[in-house]
C-alpha cells in the first residue's frame, strides 16, 4: 500500500513530537542540546512538541505519513517556510518554555549551536528542513524519501526558491543527496564533523 501524506493537523502535534524523539534520541548532535540523563526521552518529547507548536505549525508545514488512512503516523517532515514571521507573544512562549525544559545553562547550549546552523543558511528566503524522522518499526521502507518528494514537488513548481538543511548523519546526508542537495560546509559540532550543512540549489517553475 503506498505511503499516505497530509499535513499535520494541531491534534497531532503530540503524536509528532513522540514521533521525532525516537527518531532524535540517539542522535550526536540533539545530545548536546538534551544530554543523557533520567527522564530524557520524556524532556526530548516535550521540547518537540513546544517548538512544533509555537514554531513550524505556525510558520511552515508538518507532513505526515501512514501506511493506512486511519493509521499511527509513521514519518513526519518539519519544514519552514521562506520568510516566516513569528510573533512576539509565540517567541516569548517558545523562550520561556525552553528555558523551563532545558534550564539556563542547556538553553543557552541549544542557542549558541543553532545560531551556529542558522550562520550556515542562504541569505535569499529559503525554505528549511527543520526535522524529518521515521519510526523505528518503520524504517527502510522508503517512507523518508517519499516525506522529501511530497514537500520538494510543490516547491519545485512554485517560485524559484533554494532550500537547506542540517545532516548529522552520513545516511541521512546520503538520503538528501539524492534529492539535490549539495554540502555546503562542515559545522564541527559533534566529534565526526557533523553536522553538514547542505543547500539545494534554486529551482525554476516547471
Amino acid at each position: 500500500m503506498p505511503v499516505i501524506i497530509s499535513p499535520a493537523t494541531r491534534e497531532e502535534l503530540a503524536e509528532c513530537a513522540h514521533l521525532l524523539m525516537l527518531g532524535f534520541a540517539s542522535d550526536p548532535f540533539i545530545e548536546r542540546i538534551v544530554p543523557p540523563g533520567a527522564g530524557r526521552r520524556a524532556q526530548l518529547t516535550r521540547l518537540y512538541e513546544l517548538t512544533l507548536r509555537t514554531g513550524t505549525f505556525r510558520t511552515g508545514v508538518i507532513d505526515v505519513a501512514r501506511c493506512e488512512p486511519d493509521g499511527a503516523i509513521v514519518g513526519a517532515a518539519s519544514w519552514q517556510a521562506p520568510n516566516p514571521k513569528f510573533s512576539l507573544a509565540r517567541a516569548v512562549v517558545q523562550a520561556v518554555g525552553c528555558a523551563v525544559l532545558l534550564g539556563p545553562r542547556q538553553v543557552l547550549v541549544a542557542r549558541r549551536l543553532l545560531a551556529r546552523l542558522e550562520k550556515a543558511h542562504p541569505a535569499q528566503p529559503n525554505w528549511y528542513l527543520e526535522d524529518i524522522a521515521v519510526h523505528p518499526d518503520a524504517r527502510g521502507a522508503g517512507i523518508g524519501a517519499e516525506l522529501l518528494a511530497h514537500r520538494l514537488g510543490p516547491i519545485d513548481a512554485g517560485p524559484p526558491l533554494a532550500c537547506c538543511l542540517e545532516a548529522t548523519t552520513p545516511g541521512a546526508q546520503r538520503l538528501y543527496e539524492r534529492f539535490g542537495f549539495r554540502p555546503s560546509r562542515w559545522l564541527n559540532i559533534t566529534p565526526d564533523g557533523y553536522p553538514m550543512a547542505m543547500r539545494r540549489p534554486v529551482t525554476s517553475p516547471r
